[in-house]
């Protein structure tokens, strides 16, 4: 499975905009078109396309976040065509990648939604540790990089 993380443009973003997930996951994830808009305002937001073999599967964002004093993945989304496929495992670790080359062995991290039990699992597959406390009620989890 050939996955890559994309810069998100003119020629991408209304694709992008378009990707959704499934109906019982609606609560759990902000909309592309606000996590673009919100990156596109706010600072030290950087959103990223996911493709799999040249073919648009999902969106991934991450932050440096002032209240954590950290980077971390704000954002993780795959369009529920593509659900289940492994893609989001792979996307966070090609973005394990892009951040140990931009910014070392830091800290990272990210959250969820205390009753998202997918995605908790996921996070703590891939390393993350549940530090127990809570940011804007979702789980805060760290994992070194």
């Amino acid at each position: 499975m050939n996955i890559e993380l994309r810069i998100i443009d003119k020629e991408n973003m209304y694709d992008v905009i378009e990707l959704e997930v499934a109906d019982e996951q609606k609560d759990f994830v902000a909309s592309n078109s606000f996590s673009l808009l919100q990156a596109n305002y706010e600072e030290n937001l950087y959103p990223f396309a996911i493709y799999r073999d040249n073919e648009l599967v999902g969106f991934i964002m991450y932050d440096f976040d002032d209240e954590t004093d950290m980077y971390g993945m704000c954002r993780l989304m795959v369009d529920k065509k593509f659900q289940n496929q492994g893609i989001g495992k792979v996307a966070i670790e090609k973005l394990f990648d892009k951040i140990i080359k931009e910014h070392g062995n830091i800290k990272f991290s990210t959250s969820a939604e205390p009753n998202n039990t997918v995605a908790l699992k996921l996070y703590e597959k891939l390393g993350f540790e549940n530090t127990g406390e809570f940011i804007e009620d979702e789980v805060l989890m760290i994992k070194q990089l």
